[in-house]
């Protein structure tokens, strides 16, 4: 984003910190947001935009050290705030249930640092695995994970018995889910009786990108309203077609007329804000992940 723009913005944010509190505050009384979440932001200079929200981040060792100091006790506030909500007592064991990358060492880093800050929150923690073959044969026998900066992690198969999620003898208060079960979650976890945040359902097996931009769309238009900025700013604009099967060709003719019309669009705003450079569009699967599936087109 230029200088101009990104000072354009904060002085309206400064000028109107009141406002904008009374209306997330509006926002977070009627839906109160996720438990953490974290955003991919594409930034072209001229427009910025999250393209997508993760439920369930991981990237928990790229936050700056100042940060990481300060995250355990908003971590603990979270838990409680929580905890209020559901009606329950604040838990003291969490177990923490990953992703299965075991050769991705970046991802494991990720997971030394959130047992940290659940750690120095002041709760006792450990690492869960899901493994449905250990699962049915009552394996217990550790998953050894080591971080890229050396550090090594055990990950404890998980079992499900009258009702509760247990790893190993470690029976957790409540479930913090790090993985989004993108092809679809076990069903065994609705029977679970602990607390499990955030919900195994809200994976992208069951949502689409579509809907976040649409729901994006309407909270940055409020968000402009309220700055009194032009929404085009922050706002994506955005095209849903379907059926599509790029490996069998199929629908490409609408992609084609789709992604013709996002770059007319895409022109005629450019035009109207003095823009100079060339558009282009993002080809995406609507219940990608992971970066899958995406594809430039300028023409």
């Amino acid at each position: 984003m230029t200088y101009k723009l990104k000072k354009l913005i904060a002085e309206r944010i400064a000028r109107n910190r009141m406002r904008l509190w009374e209306w997330q505050m509006g926002l977070a009384t009627k839906t109160p947001p996720p438990f953490y979440c974290s955003v991919d932001l594409r930034d072209s200079g001229y427009k910025i935009a999250p393209v997508d929200s993760n439920l369930y981040p991981a990237g928990f060792n790229n936050i700056c050290p100042e940060d990481i100091r300060h995250a355990s006790p908003v971590f603990r506030a979270q838990i409680e705030a929580l905890v209020s909500r559901l009606g329950k007592s604040i838990p003291e064991k969490i177990l923490i249930l990953p992703e299965a990358h075991t050769h991705n060492a970046y991802y494991i880093e990720n997971l030394v640092i959130l047992s940290e800050i659940i750690t120095n929150a002041g709760f006792e923690t450990i690492i869960g695995w899901y493994d449905e073959s250990a699962m049915q044969h009552e394996n217990t026998q550790p998953v050894a994970l080591r971080s890229e900066s050396g550090k090594e992690l055990k990950a404890y198969p998980i079992n499900i018995a009258n009702e509760k999620l247990m790893a190993a003898d470690f029976v957790p208060d409540l479930v913090l889910l790090n993985n989004d079960f993108s092809s679809g979650y076990p069903a065994a976890l609705d029977k679970v009786s602990q607390p499990i945040v955030p919900s195994h359902r809200l994976g992208w097996h069951s949502r689409k990108k579509s809907g976040h931009f649409s729901h994006y769309n309407k909270l940055a238009a409020e968000f402009c309203a309220v700055l009194d900025l032009d929404p085009w700013i922050l706002q994506i604009d955005s095209e849903e077609v379907s059926p599509v099967n790029f490996n069998e060709e199929k629908g490409l003719d609408r992609v084609i007329e789709a992604t013709e019309r996002v770059l007319d669009r895409m022109k005629k705003a450019y035009a109207e804000r003095n823009i100079k450079t060339k558009p282009f569009a993002f080809i995406k699967n609507n219940t990608g992940t992971y970066g899958m599936g995406i594809t430039v087109v300028h023409s």
